[in-house]
């Protein structure tokens, strides 16, 4: 009996000892929480006008093409056209702009002709390593690039 008492406890602490080995630990994903992320707009300032004339020839371009978008004194987005689309009887068009002079950013951009024949932008200018972005916003009848959190952006 003794043997017995001794082999069922030997095996009752192999077994929770070997379950405590099997619990995996869960890390918080500091990719996608952002936290660790540099940010790939550092240098520049928090708002960046954007003409309708300059939105309107971006959406005028073709797949492949290259382009320059002069934003600032201190800022010139390049980048190579990915892909132009127009949907709901030419009511929406899209361009996304793959850059070159920001590694891992895009600029997409979208016109919206509404009913009564009003035009609206949108857009944003976002990489998924960095912890920052641009948001196409309109401020005082107005566009212009507004710097984000990519976290407050995106959701996980």
């Amino acid at each position: 009996m003794k043997y017995l008492i001794t082999g069922f406890l030997s095996l009752a602490v192999i077994c929770f000892h070997s379950n405590g080995f099997a619990q995996k630990s869960v890390s918080k994903d500091t990719d996608h929480g952002g936290h660790d992320k540099p940010a790939l707009f550092y240098d520049l300032p928090d708002q960046l006008p954007l003409q309708p004339a300059v939105m309107q020839s971006l959406l005028n371009t073709t797949t492949g093409q290259k382009v320059q978008i002069t934003m600032s004194d201190k800022f010139t987005y390049e980048g190579v056209v990915s892909s132009v689309t127009a949907k709901y009887n030419n009511t929406i068009h899209s361009v996304f702009i793959r850059s070159t002079n920001r590694p891992g950013a895009g600029f997409n951009l979208s016109q919206v002709t509404l009913p009564d024949g009003s035009v609206m932008y949108s857009g944003r200018i976002i990489s998924f390593q960095s912890s920052d972005c641009f948001e196409l916003k309109k401020i005082d009848d107005r566009y212009y690039l507004v710097k984000r959190n990519f976290n407050d952006l995106v959701n996980d």
